[in-house]
C-alpha cells in the first residue's frame, strides 16, 4: 500500500503506540494536523480508498492500521452526508478499535434536525386599510414577548401607534384565535 506513508505521520505513529483505548487514539489523532491537513487535501472517496485498501492488505501490520485510523479519522472532518455510506462500509473487525472509533465518529456528528437554532419571528402587523408590513416587538411601548406569531389583526382603523392598553387584538396563531 503506497497510498499513505505513515514515515509521514510521526505524530500520529507517537499517538498511535501510545493509545491504550480507542477513545484516546481518536481523540489524539483527530487533534493532529496531520490529520486535518490531509481531510483538507484529499476527497471522501479517496480516504475511503484508503481505508479500504488497508482493510484489504493480507499481511496486517502496525503501518496499514494506522494508515486505516489516520484514513478514518480524517473522514470525520468531512460533512455527514458525504461519510455516512462509508463509515457504514467501513465496520470491521479486521482492525480492534475500528467499530469503536466509526462509533465515536458518527455520535460526533449531530445531524442538521438537531443544531439549536434561534429563528426570530417577527410579527407581521395588519390592519384593515394597510397592506401587511414587518415591524419589531420594540416600537410596540412596554414588554411584549411574541413568538412564532404569522400575524397580528388590528381593529379596523387603528394602527400600530394608536394601540392603547384598552385596544382588543386578535392574534392567529396555528389557525387558533386567541383575544389578547
Amino acid at each position: 500500500m503506497n497510498v499513505l506513508d505513515i514515515n509521514s505521520f510521526p505524530d500520529c505513529v507517537e499517538k498511535f503506540l501510545c493509545a491504550n483505548t480507542p477513545a484516546y487514539l481518536y481523540t489524539h489523532l483527530k487533534k493532529l494536523q496531520e490529520v486535518e491537513s490531509i481531510a483538507e487535501k484529499l476527497p471522501t472517496k479517496k480516504l475511503y480508498k484508503i481505508c479500504k485498501e488497508a482493510l484489504e492488505v493480507k499481511e496486517k501490520n502496525y503501518d496499514s492500521e494506522l494508515a486505516f485510523y489516520i484514513s478514518l479519522i480524517a473522514l470525520s472532518f468531512k460533512p455527514y452526508s458525504e461519510t455516512f455510506e462509508c463509515l457504514q462500509q467501513l465496520k470491521t473487525d479486521l482492525y480492534k478499535w475500528a467499530n469503536n472509533i466509526i462509533s465515536l465518529i458518527i455520535e460526533g456528528h449531530v445531524p442538521i434536525t438537531e443544531y439549536g437554532i434561534n429563528v426570530e419571528n417577527i410579527p407581521k402587523i395588519i390592519s384593515s386599510q394597510e397592506e401587511p408590513k414587518e415591524t419589531s416587538d420594540t416600537a410596540i411601548s412596554g414588554t411584549i414577548i411574541l413568538k412564532n406569531i404569522p400575524t397580528i389583526d388590528l381593529p379596523q382603523g387603528s394602527s400600530i401607534d394608536s394601540i392603547t392598553s384598552d385596544t382588543t387584538i386578535n392574534i392567529e396563531y396555528n389557525g387558533d384565535k386567541k383575544n389578547d
